[in-house]
């Protein structure tokens, strides 16, 4: 797998208004994309996905799998899928250890 320069970055949704102004000012980001459920930032070489979701306050990074079926291999190595995004080409993962992470399949 290779790591991506993307960030998912999970917040409540009442507080992702604030959280969009907080980025754009403490990284200097530009605001690419914005809906009720999610927006993109980008800037210094990297971008940041906002997601509102529950739980919030976490981070995930993502990764780009060149593998098949990362999703199964890695489901069967002890990761547990968490209720995150739309599923199509992508999941968010908790390994046994406790990293939260983003898998897209390239």
């Amino acid at each position: 797998m290779e790591r991506s320069s993307v960030t998912i970055v999970v917040v409540p949704p009442a507080q992702l208004p604030a959280a969009i102004d907080y980025y754009r000012h403490a990284f200097d980001m530009d605001l690419s994309e914005a809906s009720e459920q999610s927006a993109r930032l980008t800037g210094a070489g990297f971008t940041i996905w906002l997601h509102a979701g529950e739980p919030g306050g976490f981070a995930v990074q993502e990764f780009t799998a060149r593998d098949a079926d990362p999703i199964g291999r890695l489901r069967a190595l002890g990761c547990t899928p968490l209720p995150i995004g739309d599923g199509s080409d992508a999941a968010v993962l908790r390994d046994p250890y406790g990293l939260i992470f983003h898998v897209r399949q390239s």
